[in-house]
């Protein structure tokens, strides 16, 4: 018994080496999250995004009259709240390498001072829009049960 506990401890020793693992769980999060808002119009709640703070906005999960209006006219769809004008925001939120394995968010201060506005941890204008949804854990999960099952092989 001693030899298997000895190669168990020596198989999950070699779980402190979670580089690919975080860049495949960082990768997974940031498309969730691009997918997410501004193909699908939801928050990290899978509700549609919705603007909080203003009466004028007709429903839930639609943009105000006026917005609306400057979005038809350069071409965009109306029909949710997709936090996409210029593509600037989803392409700069992205999956990178940082000190001790993988993060993601903003790489530009663009999208950090959009994110201020907009979500700032649930405090913004259309509250909690970015972060980790519970469809995000699951598949975190699998990973790490996967990866964990890979090497006590």
């Amino acid at each position: 018994i001693d030899d298997v506990m000895d190669n168990l401890v020596l198989k999950l020793e070699s779980l402190k080496e979670t580089s690919p693992v975080l860049r495949e769980i960082a990768i997974s999060l940031a498309t969730s999250n691009n997918r997410r808002i501004h193909n699908e119009g939801k928050d990290v709640n899978e509700s549609k995004i919705t603007y909080k703070r203003s009466r004028k906005t007709p429903k839930k999960g639609a943009y105000s009259k006026a917005y609306a209006k400057v979005r038809s006219e350069a071409g965009r769809q109306t029909s949710y709240v997709d936090l996409s004008m210029t593509g600037q925001l989803s392409k700069g939120f992205q999956a990178q390498p940082i000190p001790g394995g993988w993060g993601v968010g903003f790489m530009t201060s663009y999208g950090g001072d959009i994110y201020k506005y907009l979500d700032n941890d649930g405090k913004g204008s259309f509250g909690r829009v970015w972060g980790i949804t519970a469809k995000d854990k699951r598949a975190i999960k699998e990973t790490m049960n996967r990866e964990i099952n890979k090497r006590l092989r």
